[in-house]
């Protein structure tokens, strides 16, 4: 079973950001991989639509993110964590104001790097498959005006967890 957690960056909650240092947000992935087994090679895909509602304006584009596995990474307890770091660095804020985006794992998103399915042996010979997060997360991103009128920086996010990892309904912060 894999979870997506949604960071802003250190922690589960709301960060604020400067001019200097706008505020940032990462996605973590854990990959939980039966004790002995292999980690596969295997690219997981995010997406961010706008949300419906609570934008003031038109949401940029936020592009895909990955979370990409590796045959060497070593699991810790069963778990093999990593992250897409700040995941707004490709968006280009033209407007202050409030965005609301959706974020999902894409489901059956798994590409393999040396296999045709989902599948994967672990370490005694039985073979495994992918459960997919069906967590969808609430990211509120604030963009505001710099001083000196020159563009746009990411002054806070938060992040609420919408539907827990088996899809169903949850309230509070990710």
């Amino acid at each position: 079973a894999m979870v997506l957690s949604l960071t802003a960056i250190s922690a589960f909650a709301a960060v604020s950001g400067t001019e200097e240092a706008p505020a940032k947000a990462a996605i973590t992935k854990n990959l939980k991989v039966p004790e002995g087994a292999t980690v596969p090679a295997a690219k997981f895909k995010f997406e961010f639509a706008p949300a419906t509602t609570g934008s003031t304006s038109t949401a940029p584009n936020i592009p895909a993110k990955y979370a990409t596995f590796a045959t060497t990474d070593t699991a810790t307890n069963g778990v093999v964590t990593k992250q897409a770091k700040d995941i707004l660095s490709d968006v280009v804020w033209t407007t202050a104001g409030r965005y609301v985006y959706e974020v999902t794992e894409a489901q059956a998103a798994y590409k393999a790097e040396a296999a045709t399915d989902e599948a994967y042996t672990s370490a005694d010979g039985t073979t495994e498959s992918f459960k997919y997060s069906k967590a969808k997360y609430k990211m509120t991103v604030d963009v505001k005006a710099k001083e000196d009128g020159s563009g746009f920086y990411v002054s806070a996010i938060a992040v609420e967890k919408v539907l827990d990892d088996n899809g169903g309904e949850t309230s509070g912060k990710a």
